[in-house]
């Protein structure tokens, strides 16, 4: 299973600003706390600069789009489960959450938990 984390930049803050921090500043973060939180796997995929995302965007109907999506992977409920119960759940939680208010625009990004079925 996993948890999917769909994020737009906080206002004011430029793409390459976002896309460093995310990579750089963030991403060391994560990598020193998710597998405290049990996780098994985390990827970032950033939005590139394309004209096909506004032809895509406009072909659909499609809204605004985000800059990025944050893939977070456990290995099965139970193990996402024991990691929340454990002592350390909370404050890693926290220490990510403060480190997303400075760059994500948190009232305009979404996440939501998954499974995952690959058809092809």
């Amino acid at each position: 299973m996993k948890l999917v984390y769909c994020v737009r930049r906080a206002s004011g803050m430029s793409e390459e600003d976002f896309h460093h921090y995310w990579r750089k500043v963030h991403g060391a973060l994560a990598e020193e706390c998710l597998p405290i939180m049990g996780a098994s796997k985390y990827v970032q995929s950033h939005t590139i600069s394309t004209p096909l995302n506004d032809l895509i965007k406009e072909m659909k109907g499609l809204s605004e789009g985000f800059d990025g999506i944050a893939e977070i992977w456990w290995d099965d409920m139970d193990s996402l489960l024991k990691a929340m119960d454990s002592e350390k759940w909370q404050e890693t939680q926290d220490r990510l959450f403060n480190d997303e208010s400075k760059f994500i625009d948190l009232a305009h990004s979404c996440s939501f938990f998954c499974s995952e079925e690959q058809l092809v």
